[in-house]
């Protein structure tokens, strides 16, 4: 009989952990009080009456639509979901993410909690973002240091800004 070559199994190189695994809530929630809901139904009243008032039927539908939903959607709680960051790989909501699918970070750091945001190559979703916390975030920050450049310059856009002013 003749003998059998061995193979050369290849260990499966399993992704090393580097130190960066956390929760993260979905999206940032705030209390709303019973003024935030009046200022809501006021300002639906406002707009669709003055739609309503220049004959733009559908217009004052969507209004009156778009506070419906604004009002059922303040009151969802968020999920959170793990986030790890390995050595050449991100999972986000158990979606794993090359690191060569990033191109840079930056984190804005605000009070209670902090945004990781990481700009994607792809055209149609520019960045990603994540919710931390300030303990986090430095840690973090030190761990992609390793692998990706940090924008020094970013910020966070306006409709992020208008979302936290009118504490949506």
């Amino acid at each position: 009989m003749p003998k059998r070559k061995k193979r050369k199994v290849k260990k499966s190189k399993k992704t090393k952990h580097y130190g960066a695994k956390f929760k993260a809530p979905e999206f940032i929630y705030y209390k709303k009080g019973a003024g935030w809901y009046v200022g809501v139904v006021l300002i639906a009243i406002i707009l669709a009456g003055l739609f309503l008032w220049l004959k733009m039927w559908l217009l004052a539908g969507v209004v009156a639509l778009a506070a419906i939903v604004a009002i059922q959607y303040a009151t969802v709680m968020p999920k959170k979901f793990e986030v790890h960051i390995k050595t050449d790989q991100i999972e986000i909501k158990e979606k794993t993410y090359p690191i060569s699918h990033f191109k840079s970070f930056w984190i804005v750091f605000d009070q209670p909690t902090s945004t990781l945001y990481l700009e994607t190559t792809r055209k149609l979703i520019p960045w990603m973002s994540v919710h931390i916390s300030a303990k986090e975030a430095v840690r973090v920050r030190k761990r992609l240091l390793n692998f990706l450049p940090e924008k020094k310059t970013a910020s966070e856009d306006l409709f992020i800004k208008l979302n936290r002013w009118f504490r949506f």
